[in-house]
């Protein structure tokens, strides 16, 4: 159970990842075209939150 939970996280953590890649690359090509209607700020708080889970199940 917690190797499948372990690689949820991961998954998660991967998949915010290419998010917060996909929106940067577009707002550096057409600007304002996210920020309109998403803040990345919640993006990237999600981004560290599933990377801090990630470091602290290791840990333990």
């Amino acid at each position: 159970m917690a190797k499948n939970l372990a690689l949820i996280w991961k998954e998660v953590f991967y998949f915010f990842s290419w998010a917060l890649i996909i929106a940067l690359l577009l707002e550096l090509f057409w600007p304002k075209i996210i920020l309109v209607y998403f803040n990345l700020n919640y993006l990237v708080i999600l981004w560290l939150v599933s990377a801090l889970i990630i470091l602290f199940k290791k840990q333990h």
